[in-house]
C-alpha cells in the first residue's frame, strides 16, 4: 500500500490510472472517498479521466483483487488536490 499526492490545475483534464502486476488478472476498482467510480474485471489496467472541477479534489483509491488475494486487496491511495486558477 502507498500513497501519492498530486496536484492539478482547475480545468485541465487529467487521467489517474491504476496498473497491476498480477496473474490472473484482477478485478480493478477506482473508488472515491469509499464510493466506487469506475470498474474492470479481469484486466491489468483502469484508467478514468477528470475534467478537475474543484469538487475533484480529495482522495482517491485503487483496489485490486484476483482468485490469490481475495482474501485483502492490493489499494493505492492517491490524494488529489485541484488547483483553482
Amino acid at each position: 500500500m502507498g500513497v501519492s499526492d498530486i496536484t492539478v490545475d482547475e480545468n485541465v483534464p487529467s487521467t489517474i490510472a491504476c496498473y497491476v502486476d498480477s496473474n490472473p488478472g484482477a478485478t480493478i476498482s477506482l473508488l472515491k472517498a469509499g464510493v466506487r467510480m469506475n470498474r474492470t474485471e479481469n484486466s491489468h489496467r483502469l484508467e478514468s479521466t477528470l475534467r478537475n472541477y474543484c469538487n475533484d479534489s480529495g482522495v482517491y483509491t485503487c483496489s485490486s483483487v484476483n482468485d490469490h488475494n481475495i482474501d485483502g486487496a492490493s489499494i493505492r491511495n492517491i490524494n488529489l488536490n485541484v488547483q483553482i486558477s
